[in-house]
């Protein structure tokens, strides 16, 4: 007797196909909304939207039909003369709410995830960036039947506590930790699963230059998309022998953000709102400004800044800055010292960050900090890598995909034992004639040679 995938992976690799089809058609139409919604350059939207996109699809085209078959497993002692296997099925009803600032991205790539796995998928994206938006519902509608994938607007419902009542099984939500928790709750009251993927206050430690690469790899890593990412860095320790750092990393931030206000080259913040607390910000910490701090109200753009600090107070007050503003601080304290301010500014970051020279640093770093995931001597980039897990900690997430990741956070287990009916495989260590001690003597001979 054997046993048949529960997933049918000519569909996914069908549904994957005509969706990269359609991506790669409305590609320059992607770009312009982008440009519209969040003032991202092609170049930005191409990099952090639809090429990463386009890698997961490639990726899950490529395993798909692997993932999918069912896995045989090994017997136990108990179990002898059966065979056992695990199959994936899928979760069912999946809704993805996916937030504003890569409204692309965060929509499309748990997309891939669900889509490959055969759910049926509705797509809640934010009222922040409605011409992305028209383009997203675009692309769905083109390519896919409302029993495949549907996008919902906000006309569609009357409120948000509406969607935990239309039958999902599987809520799969990326936005900030306050918002994500509120989702836990709705789901958990309506006997729904749920993936969060949120934020925290990401931190970077400083305590060796190997070479002057890092400063690029820093400004990248938290001035993309006008810091307006989750596992962007939220402020930097950096050793105080290090006495060019703040000059050097200045250099770095004026190469790739020459003359920004004027230029227009920048995101911008995404609405009012949020801009005028950011602005707040550089108001309350205005004496502690080393660099940038200008804005323009009428585009909502703020320049790149640090803001050295004495104390890790500011970075305690603070919520998650999520924006192009960053705290610095000086630290010549011993560095398990700079381990607990870590934790006492947040202790389930999404990601944390620290470039060094010493292993023994590097894994104590990892050790101590309770993050969703790590980049030693980078910054962000172990998210672009598909064979590693993403997703937070605690208040950061619960839950993780892409890649393989995503298969497995959007099927559910199997676990399916076969007896061969044909034969008489009688579990005798349940024998009642035989006694106990010959049970036991019986067990660990068979354990022996089956182990």
């Amino acid at each position: 007797m054997k046993m048949q995938s529960k997933i049918n992976y000519s569909k996914s690799i069908s549904d994957l196909t005509k969706l990269k089809e359609s991506i790669l058609k409305y590609e320059n139409h992607l770009y312009e909304a982008l440009k519209k919604d969040l003032n991202k350059s092609e170049k930005e939207s191409f990099l952090s939207e639809v090429s990463e996109v386009i890698n997961e699809i490639d990726y899950f085209l490529k395993h798909i039909k692997k993932w999918s078959l069912p896995i045989k497993v090994k017997s136990t002692y108990q179990t002898m003369g059966t065979k056992s296997f695990i199959l994936r099925k899928p979760k069912g009803n999946v809704l993805i709410i996916s937030p504003f600032n890569y409204p692309f991205n965060l929509a499309f790539i748990p997309m891939v995830g669900a889509l490959a796995t055969n759910n049926k998928i509705c797509l809640k994206s934010s009222p922040n960036t409605p011409n992305i938006n028209k383009v997203i519902s675009e692309i769905i509608k083109v390519t896919f039947d409302e029993q495949t994938v549907r996008y919902i607007d906000d006309k569609d419902i009357n409120s948000y506590d509406d969607l935990y009542k239309m039958g999902f099984d599987l809520v799969f939500f990326t936005g900030s930790t306050k918002v994500g928790m509120i989702v836990a709750k709705k789901c958990v009251e309506n006997n729904i699963e749920f993936i969060t993927e949120l934020g925290g206050k990401c931190p970077c430690v400083v305590n060796d230059v190997i070479n002057d690469s890092i400063y690029e790899r820093i400004t990248w890593a938290k001035f993309m998309n006008a810091g307006q990412t989750c596992v962007s860095i939220n402020h930097i320790f950096y050793k105080s022998t290090i006495t060019d750092f703040i000059d050097k990393l200045k250099l770095e931030i004026n190469k790739q953000y020459p003359n920004c206000l004027q230029n227009k080259n920048i995101p911008k913040i995404i609405n009012q709102k949020e801009y005028d607390r950011l602005k707040d910000i550089l108001n309350k910490y205005k004496n502690n400004i080393v660099f940038g701090g200008n804005f323009d109200d009428q585009n909502m753009l703020i320049e790149p800044t640090i803001i050295k600090v004495d104390s890790i107070n500011p970075m305690i007050e603070t919520e998650e800055i999520f924006g192009p503003i960053i705290f610095v601080y000086a630290y010549d304290e011993k560095f398990e010292q700079i381990i607990n301010y870590i934790n006492k500014i947040d202790n389930s970051p999404l990601a944390a960050y620290i470039y060094t020279d010493h292993e023994s640093l590097a894994n104590k770093f990892v050790s101590v900090i309770n993050a969703g995931g790590y980049c030693i001597n980078d910054s962000i980039s172990h998210i672009l890598n598909h064979n590693l897990p993403f997703g937070g900690v605690k208040t950061s997430g619960f839950g993780r995909y892409h890649g393989k990741y995503s298969f497995e956070a959007f099927t559910y287990e199997k676990p399916v034992m076969i007896n061969n009916a044909k034969k008489n495989n009688k579990i005798k260590f349940f024998n009642n004639e035989i006694d106990y001690n010959k049970t036991k003597k019986l067990i660990a001979f068979v354990k022996k040679y089956k182990d």
